[in-house]
């Protein structure tokens, strides 16, 4: 009976200590495949909503200088029917003509 019990703790000692198979350098070559596959793919998704969010932004820029644009040109307008209502003495319209760059 000694015996078997002597057999049973050799055998616990040997399977606790031992290790399993060890990982292939193809097997690890894979893993590390799977990995940068994810990683890809995460950043994949992060682009395309960065995208979908800049896409937006840039809609209401444009939409804002509409805007603007419409509200200045109705400003522009009332302007040069002010200008034009001003009796002056002589009979020739008043032109608004645009500012140069230089």
């Amino acid at each position: 009976m000694r015996f078997i019990y002597l057999f049973l703790l050799i055998g616990l000692v040997g399977c606790a200590t031992s290790t399993g198979q060890s990982n292939s350098d193809e097997m690890k070559e894979e893993q590390e495949f799977q990995e940068m596959m994810q990683k890809t793919q995460e950043t994949a998704e992060l682009s395309t909503e960065t995208q979908k969010k800049a896409t937006e932004k840039e809609a209401q820029i444009v939409n804002q200088t509409i805007d603007k644009i419409v509200e200045l040109k109705s400003e522009v307008n009332e302007l040069k029917k002010e200008l034009n209502s001003i009796h002056s003495d002589t009979s020739v319209k008043f032109k608004l003509l645009p500012i140069s760059d230089n």
